[in-house]
């Protein structure tokens, strides 16, 4: 996302906050932050991880790496406060299921709330069910 892109999407943030009294979220691919762009209160911010195998990663995910993404979670944070960062990880991608609840922990720990979508194709099974 260019510098410019990102004014314009905190400029239709801007107007949205004035209108509505409600949280507003955005999901958008990991940028350069600065703190000052982000001063709106009930602001919220999505990063996708997809999913914490790095060899699947790199296989879903060419254009990104694994790390800068989860750095920049952390550093989101920092900015946004606990609990208002979020990311989606994609359930049936491959991995293992050690390796899924590896990573929620990791973001849990971090404050970053996890959010846990199947892919179209996958049946998540009672065992998982128990354990999520």
């Amino acid at each position: 996302m260019s510098e410019k892109e990102v004014k314009r999407v905190f400029g239709i943030i801007k107007q949205l906050a004035c209108e509505y009294d409600l949280p507003i979220g955005i999901s958008v691919y990991p940028i350069t932050i600065h703190q000052k762009s982000f001063t709106l209160q009930g602001m919220r911010v999505k990063y996708n991880v997809e999913t914490m195998d790095l060899e699947l990663f790199r296989r879903f995910c060419p254009n990104l790496s694994l790390p800068s993404v989860i750095e920049a979670l952390d550093k989101v944070v920092n900015i946004f406060g606990r609990n208002r960062v979020s990311s989606n990880f994609i359930i049936g991608l491959g991995g293992s299921e050690e390796t899924v609840q590896k990573g929620i922990e990791c973001r849990v720990e971090r404050c970053i709330i996890p959010i846990l979508r199947p892919d179209s194709q996958t049946h998540i099974s009672s065992s998982s069910k128990e354990t999520m």
